[in-house]
C-alpha cells in the first residue's frame, strides 16, 4: 500500500484494497539521512526535512497527505483509512495535510 501510495498508483492501490489489504498498516522507517547513506529499502518522497526526520511510523494516508495527492487521499478515506491514526510523534493525517497545503479539508 505504501509503495502504491508513494508512486501515486491508484490502480494498484485499488487492487490491494480489493484483495483486503490493510489501509491502516503502519511502516516504520529511518530518517532520510539513513537512506542517503545507502541504508533501508523505502525511498521517501521529497518532503519537508523536519517532517521526515520526525516521522518514524505512518499509514498510507499519512504518506498521501504528505505528497499532496488528492485522489489517493480521497480513495483511502473511502476505503476506511483511519483519519485519526497517529504517527510516532502523535500527528494525524489531517494535521500533516494542513502543514502541506493551505487548509483544504476532505469531507
Amino acid at each position: 500500500m505504501h509503495f502504491a501510495t508513494q508512486h501515486n498508483n491508484e490502480r494498484v492501490l485499488q487492487m490491494l484494497v480489493l484483495a483486503q489489504g490493510d489501509v491502516n498498516q503502519t511502516v516504520q522507517v529511518r530518517c532520510r539521512a539513513a537512506f542517503a547513506a545507502g541504508g533501508g529499502d523505502l525511498h521517501l518522497p521529497q518532503t519537508n526535512e523536519r517532517t521526515c526526520l520526525r516521522q518514524e511510523r505512518f499509514t498510507p494516508l499519512h504518506l498521501a497527505v504528505n505528497k499532496d495527492t488528492d485522489r489517493i487521499v480521497e480513495y483511502l478515506i473511502q476505503a476506511k483509512a483511519n483519519i485519526h491514526a497517529l504517527d510516532e510523534v502523535g500527528l494525524t493525517p489531517l494535521v500533516l495535510r494542513v502543514g502541506v497545503s493551505e487548509g483544504r479539508v476532505w469531507q
